[in-house]
């Protein structure tokens, strides 16, 4: 983002200089709650729903000075979703695409030349509607198949502009050895997105509705190998979306490389993407600076 991490230790983003990133995030998903309960029984009778998806994040930061910057996050989804259709047997539907973009500012509380080991990135932006949030694949009834939107789970997009809220910390604790924090929140004024739920029947229409987000991170990072940016991060998450709340434990090996030369502007920036969005700290995440 704004900040890196390499043999000549850290070092905060130049006013004028671009910062591109690239990450990459698997969701695996087979388990069955009814509120906080887990059903294993359904998963044994081979009831469950199994989702997974592949998320890639590409985004730019620009630096305004050393404390502000603006950054731009475009998501790509492929996604696949499993489960039991009306005519009793399991079926694939998929989605992808295009998500929804953010644009955020980013300001970093503490002057970096006075704070250079630890400080505290806090950003403020919006989310525009870009993905599909209307997706189509065949679902089976029982007398055929249909065309009929994937589950929300796997939309792209949810249909809603909103408010980002955004914040990320880090300390050196050790030498080589820093302690970090993120979060994320995620404002949708709107209600609903008038896409029917995958089992919506003409007598019961159910609209997805459009849900606030929120996820935070903690945990520790090291370096492994100063001269070429390798390091290593141990870490918790918790995120939450309409009222399904899910922790994990991140294991988490990053590489950075750092190249020199004359930018060209590519018209948006990296998003202050917090370490549980973008699955690395950061300080790992890949730079070009004008030289």
């Amino acid at each position: 983002m704004a900040l890196s991490l390499g043999a000549e230790g850290i070092t905060y983003q130049a006013p004028g200089h671009w910062e591109a990133a690239v990450s990459y995030r698997y969701l695996h998903s087979g388990s069955v709650f009814i509120g906080d309960r887990e059903q294993p029984q359904i998963e044994a009778a081979g009831q469950n729903t199994i989702t997974d998806i592949h998320s890639f994040d590409v985004g730019l930061t620009y630096g305004l000075t050393r404390r502000f910057s603006v950054s731009l996050n475009l998501p790509f989804t492929a996604a696949e979703r499993s489960g039991i259709d009306a005519d009793n047997m399991r079926h694939l539907m998929h989605a992808g695409g295009l998500g929804d973009l953010r644009l955020v500012g980013n300001a970093w509380l503490w002057d970096p030349a006075k704070e250079p080991k630890g400080n505290v990135l806090l950003s403020l932006g919006f989310k525009a509607p870009t993905g599909d949030y209307s997706a189509t694949d065949l679902f089976y009834r029982t007398n055929g198949p249909v065309l009929r939107p994937v589950d929300i789970s796997i939309q792209p997009g949810d249909g809603g502009w909103g408010m980002v809220l955004e914040m990320e910390a880090f300390r050196e604790i050790a030498k080589n050895l820093y302690a970090y924090t993120a979060g994320f929140y995620l404002i949708n004024p709107r209600v609903k997105n008038g896409t029917e739920t995958l089992r919506s029947t003409p007598g019961n229409v159910v609209i997805n509705s459009v849900p606030d987000q929120y996820l935070g991170r903690v945990g520790l990072a090291y370096v492994l190998w100063p001269e070429k940016g390798l390091s290593f991060s141990l870490g918790g998450r918790n995120d939450e979306r309409e009222h399904s709340q899910h922790s994990h434990a991140d294991l988490l090996v990053v590489s950075r490389s750092r190249w020199r030369g004359r930018s060209r502007p590519r018209g948006g920036a990296w998003p202050a993407a917090p370490p549980a969005r973008s699955g690395c700290p950061p300080w790992s995440r890949r730079s070009r600076t004008a030289g």
